[in-house]
């Protein structure tokens, strides 16, 4: 069963990826902000499955810390985004 839900939220996640790809130029900020706010959100169900026993502003440091940490590397130049790439 968790196979399953785990499948449905990929699937979902990959459609509002494409329909923001599609989307008018003037939609795509609102609808990336929306995927972003989800990708944290997933973001933080992980850093609750790994650490069970850390309260809400841990994970939030947390995600936080890591958000950091991948500006720092897009900055130095070690993650370059293509406009290609995909999930």
């Amino acid at each position: 069963m968790d196979e399953e839900i785990k499948a449905l939220a990929e699937a979902t996640y990959r459609e509002k990826i494409r329909r923001a790809r599609q989307s008018a130029p003037s939609l795509k900020i609102g609808r990336g902000a929306e995927l972003f706010t989800d990708s944290c959100q997933r973001i933080r169900c992980g850093i609750r499955g790994q650490c069970s026993n850390i309260g809400p502003e841990e994970v939030e440091r947390v995600l936080l810390d890591g958000l950091a940490r991948l500006k720092r590397s897009h900055d130095h130049g070690i993650i370059q985004y293509s406009k290609n790439s995909s999930p």
